[in-house]
């Protein structure tokens, strides 16, 4: 499974055809702490400031998986188990057929235990 900074990289690379000083450059990044984030040592920018630089189009299917990779990455790092890891992402798109009081009641089950 892709993890964050290779969808990141990648994405840059391979859909925006820059390179990372270029990049970096172009939105005003150090192009060192930009590489540790593309290699998961340091945070990345909240989701709608990395989909605007990255040029993803907010609500499209490229923005999901960029959704599920930042939520499953802040996630990741309070859990060891890579079996519940690897399945976060298919957790996440189904709370989307939850209804609003379904949400509340589940992120008060989560602050709980």
């Amino acid at each position: 499974m892709e993890n964050l900074g290779e969808f990141i990289r990648d994405w840059r690379i391979n859909v925006l055809k820059m390179s990372l000083r270029a990049f970096c450059l172009k939105h005003g990044q150090d192009a060192g702490n930009w590489s540790k984030m593309e290699r998961n040592m340091r945070e990345a920018p909240e989701i709608k400031t990395l989909a605007a630089m990255l040029a993803i189009a907010p609500n499209s299917p490229d923005w999901e998986k960029l959704q599920d990779l930042v939520t499953t990455h802040q996630i990741r790092k309070h859990l060891t188990d890579e079996e519940i890891v690897q399945r976060l992402p298919v957790a996440l798109r189904a709370t989307k057929m939850l209804s609003e009081a379904q949400l509340e009641q589940l992120k008060i089950d989560l602050k709980e235990s």
